[in-house]
């Protein structure tokens, strides 16, 4: 209804626009020409003209559908829009003569064929004008309309596309992320029996959450941390009293939006490369800030370091890769991951994503 009514509102602007110009040159040439014409008589002339044809618009625009100017049969169709040209004068013609021209104008004093064909040749050329103005009109309103829908089609493809891409990377996580905790309780199976079977239990809760099909992409922090503490609860029963997780999160940050499953791969490295070498007194430092209108994320181990070739190696194995292409085609040029091998040991990794909430989120989708 409401695409109806904008349509009707255009057509009745458009001919009224028409209508109120044909009026003000028609006085203006009347005037020049020593005629008396007033402004009244010039604008209810012209207008009804111009409403006349308005009426005839629905029929002008079914044409210009059914004989498109456009592609192949351009030339017939084109043809066809020039024998129907006379015809829409002179219906227009017609009607302003016989049903709304003053009873003492030339037509209607002393009425004849002759004089009635007459009226319609001599209005011809302007009713010819009339219909190639509709129909010029709605040209460029149908290929606007047209230019609008396949951009939105465009629009949409582009998400879409990127959608199936985060998820094909997030779904590449999930069995180099199982594998290699069945790699830590296979380890155990005959070492620690009852370590195992926790580890197992935990792994079960783990992965219900890990390998939902229906979680979003962009979970809140909160969610993300509790989802980041199941795994740690596995690898703190293999490495016992050798690894120690330290949290440093601002409680401004715990709303705020993060892709799913963003921090375990960063954790799993900093276990794997900092911490499993390690014989005692292992730490991972986790901390989320806000910045302005970004979230800083970090994951920090104490390791040995490793040099600048195995952090590059680092950088193009599965788990980061994955990450890493989550978060260009989520946020694009917004983010930011970078690895840090300091001179005094150990690997920090840090996150740079922009700063949204749920809240926010959903009122910018609505």
């Amino acid at each position: 209804m409401r695409v109806s009514l904008r349509n009707i509102a255009i057509v009745v602007v458009f001919w009224t626009f028409v209508g109120s110009y044909s009026a003000v040159q028609g006085h203006i040439a009347f005037t020049l020409a020593g005629r008396k014409y007033s402004w009244g008589s010039s604008f209810f002339s012209e207008l009804t003209y111009s409403y006349i044809a308005c009426i005839l618009t629905p029929v002008v625009v079914a044409l210009a559908r059914r004989f498109p100017i456009e592609r192949k049969d351009w030339l017939r169709n084109l043809c066809i829009h020039l024998a129907i040209m006379p015809l829409f004068s002179a219906v227009v013609k017609f009607t302003y003569d016989v049903i709304v021209s003053p009873p003492d104008s030339y037509l209607r004093h002393g009425f004849t064929v002759s004089k009635m064909m007459w009226s319609i040749v001599a209005y011809s050329d302007f009713g010819a004008i009339l219909y190639g103005l509709t129909i010029a009109v709605f040209y460029t309103l149908e290929y606007s309309r047209r230019y609008q829908q396949e951009s939105l089609r465009a629009a949409q493809l582009q998400t879409q596309l990127a959608q199936a891409q985060v998820q094909t990377l997030k779904m590449q996580l999930h069995p180099h992320f199982l594998f290699n905790t069945l790699h830590s309780i296979s380890a155990l199976v005959h070492e620690d029996p009852d370590s195992a079977e926790s580890m197992i239990a935990r792994l079960s809760d783990l992965l219900r959450r890990a390998l939902e099909q229906s979680a979003p992409q962009e979970i809140p922090l909160r969610d993300e941390l509790d989802f980041l503490n199941l795994y740690l609860e596995i690898e703190r029963i293999r490495f016992e009293e050798r690894l120690e997780v330290e949290y440093d999160v601002d409680p401004a940050a715990l709303d705020a939006l993060v892709p799913n499953m963003i921090l375990q791969p960063l954790v799993e490295n900093a276990i794997r490369h900092g911490i499993a070498n390690r014989t005692e007194n292992g730490r991972i430092s986790i901390s989320a800030k806000r910045r302005a209108n970004d979230l800083l994320l970090k994951v920090e181990d104490n390791g040995s370091g490793m040099p600048a070739r195995a952090v590059l190696s680092l950088k193009e194995g599965v788990g980061l890769t994955s990450t890493r292409g989550r978060l260009e085609r989520l946020y694009g040029s917004g983010q930011r991951l970078q690895l840090e091998a300091p001179s005094a040991g150990g690997l920090i990794a840090r996150i740079v994503l922009p700063f949204v909430t749920s809240g926010e989120w959903s009122h910018a989708q609505n």
